[in-house]
């Protein structure tokens, strides 16, 4: 049956005000300035809809403006005033009301009215005389569309705002994380700590984590003035629980140090401690040195830990053979044979984590033992920073950016390990030779290079030579000179003394014959870094140091 525009007898349904809030059928709001349209539509649509009536323009805006909003509005598109276009130009440009779908009712039927419809923002077109099935169709369709819109706005929205939680709290953790790296990073020494004293040592360090904290750790502290503890260790698994159990392991571990007299001895009372209450099962890998820096001896215990790598200048890098004991925290009363080195001036000991040998290309090939001794080997300056550059460059060249699958840790230790000797050599000519060859043998003993070695005789022997001629003017029957060598990793030191006439060589005036053949006082001024002299009482003392390398 088709719904036309004739009269009809009773009136409207009474719907000039919002429907009832709880009133939970679909809204729809009814815009026609024709009584006997709205009468028509509200009949048909009554039974499944909660309905709303305008009958203009502005009346039709501020009813849709009302809450709870229409879910669609049927507007008439002649009306007086205000036609339906601008009415729906209006609604698409009002926030809130833009989404509500808008179909057009009009008695006008032609290509060019629908298309100025549709630019308008209207969904679709009912024309008049209304027939009430396509009615109800045509709404029911439009009704179901907001629906399942409303529901994926809802689902956006609430999917967004979780987003935006998820990603605070990511923040959080990241923030809370690199604070907890920072603070577990503070428990840790220096990366680079170097000395220069006599009984001094140069270490260099480097920690990477895999993860935002890790379970890798190295230290070394000062057990006396010439004894320093060094130890490196990987903690099982990662993460906050591993990074936690570190911090217990180095704490334990400078409570225990003071007590222990060897690395070995150490480890045990360690390993005795984590086992204590260890319900989780964790447990810790770890290397411990105890340098002694006058001699440059190092006594060395391993639990379950990486052999650690002997460095010589100019020579292939060696891994040392460990026997080494469990990893800690696992068996109470377990041993920990013990270890003995001595290094020679210029050698440096390296101690590393699994992460290193372990850290993988692309291809997942692990970067390996025999690929970090070759990439160690044949340096000509094995200081600890330079030691652990060319092991950083080596690894980073194989992985090439590819993430780290574990902690990376390194430790480099090289005591400033002291060579002394002492001679009193007779003052005769005849005297220097003997001397120059045990100086020879001193000097190749301390690990001084070839050029040093040459400059230090050229040296010896000027100041000897000179000392030997005009330091005894009455005669040097009875006269010996005594001669002091001291060698650590940076310095030579030579001392000599004299009870001949008091001479500065420094206060001197340069000589015509030094200045023809560029010896004497210019010499050695040119080939030490350092030049002194002083009377001590009936005493000269002239002391020349040779600085081999940067501190």
């Amino acid at each position: 049956m088709l719904l036309d525009s004739r009269p009809r007898e009773g009136n409207p349904p009474e719907a000039k005000h919002p429907p009832d809030m709880d009133d939970e059928r679909p809204r729809v709001l009814i815009v026609d300035d024709t009584p006997e349209n709205i009468f028509m539509l509200s009949a048909t649509l009554k039974h499944n809809y909660a309905l709303t009536v305008a009958t203009n323009g502005l009346e039709a805006l501020a009813r849709a403006a009302q809450t709870p909003h229409p879910d669609l509005i049927l507007l008439d598109v002649c009306m007086p005033d205000m036609d339906g276009y601008s009415v729906c130009q209006t609604l698409k440009k009002t926030p809130g009301l833009a989404n509500i779908p808008v179909v057009f009712l009009t008695g006008l039927s032609n290509t060019e009215e629908e298309r100025a419809g549709l630019a308008a923002g209207a969904v679709d077109y009912i024309t008049k005389p209304f027939h009430p099935e396509l009615v109800k169709a045509r709404i029911n369709n439009h009704i179901e569309l907001k629906r399942h819109r409303d529901n994926l706005e809802q689902e956006v929205q609430r999917r967004s705002q979780e987003l935006v939680q998820a990603t605070l709290a990511r923040k959080m953790l990241e923030n809370d994380l690199r604070l907890a790296l920072k603070l577990q990073l503070s428990l840790l020494p220096p990366a680079r700590y170097r000395s220069a004293q006599p009984g001094g040592c140069d270490i260099a360090t480097v920690l990477r984590p895999a993860r935002a904290i890790g379970g890798d750790f190295y230290d070394y502290l000062h057990l006396g003035p010439h004894k320093v503890l060094f130890t490196l260790g990987d903690v099982s698994d990662k993460g906050v629980a591993s990074a936690l159990f570190m911090v217990r392991v180095v704490t334990l571990l400078h409570w225990l140090a003071p007590t222990s007299s060897h690395p070995s001895e150490l480890l045990e009372s360690l390993n005795n401690a984590l086992c204590l209450d260890n319900d989780a099962g964790m447990f810790v890998t770890l290397g411990c040195g105890l340098a002694d820096l006058e001699k440059g001896e190092i006594f060395y215990a391993s639990g379950g830990h990486e052999e650690p790598i002997l460095v010589t200048p100019g020579q292939p890098a060696l891994q040392l053979s460990v026997e080494g004991g469990p990893a800690l925290g696992l068996y109470e009363d377990s041993k920990f044979p013990a270890h003995r080195w001595t290094l020679k001036r210029g050698q440096s000991l390296v101690l590393l984590s699994d992460g290193v040998t372990e850290a993988n290309d692309a291809a997942a090939r692990e970067f390996g033992h025999e690929r970090l001794v070759e990439s160690l080997g044949f340096l000509q300056d094995c200081n600890p920073a330079a030691v652990v550059a060319a092991c950083l460059q080596a690894v980073e060249g194989f992985t090439a950016g590819a993430e780290l699958s574990d902690d990376l840790t390194l430790l480099t230790i090289q005591p400033a390990t002291s060579k002394r000797f002492h001679w009193d050599i007779a003052c005769k000519l005849e005297a220097l030779s003997e001397f120059t060859q045990s100086l020879h043998r001193s000097l190749i003993d301390s690990g001084c290079s070839e050029e040093c070695l040459h400059d230090l005789d050229l040296v010896t022997e000027e100041l000897l030579v000179n000392t030997i001629r005009y330091g005894y003017p009455n005669g040097n029957e009875q006269a010996s000179i005594e001669v002091s060598l001291w060698a650590d990793a940076y310095h030579v030191h030579l001392v000599l003394r004299d009870n001949g006439i008091a001479f500065n060589p420094l206060e001197a005036e340069e000589r015509e014959e030094d200045k023809v053949g560029g010896w004497g006082i210019p010499l050695i001024k040119t080939l030490m870094s350092q030049f002194d002299y002083q009377r001590i009482s009936e005493t000269n003392e002239i002391t020349v140091v040779r600085q081999e390398r940067e501190i």
